[in-house]
């Protein structure tokens, strides 16, 4: 999931940057793809810079949500939550994702 993430986190803080707010940076606009699902991926939403990612296979019932925040220094910080009721798989979801 974290690979599925990255360039559509990159994608969005580059919209951030253009257009100098959060608010439009949507998948299939403003130069971030369109979502897709990948093995583990069931599904994928992009909304206002807001990432949801839904998990299958090992990884069903994981949902990631990653969301962005402008910061003073004109960058951007984000906040990730892990939901499932599986807790060593939340465990591992917030010690990878706390990075971001």
């Amino acid at each position: 999931m974290l690979q599925a993430i990255m360039s559509y986190k990159t994608a969005i803080e580059l919209c951030v940057f253009e257009k100098n707010s959060i608010t439009g940076c949507n998948a299939g606009s403003n130069d971030i793809p369109e979502t897709k699902t990948t093995r583990y991926v069931k599904s994928m939403k992009i909304l206002n810079g807001v990432i949801t990612l839904s998990g299958q296979q090992v990884l069903d019932g994981l949902t990631i949500v990653m969301t962005p925040k402008k910061n003073n220094n004109d960058g951007l910080s984000w906040a990730s939550t892990c939901t499932t009721p599986q807790v060593s798989i939340a465990e591992s979801c917030k010690a990878v994702f706390r990075f971001l």
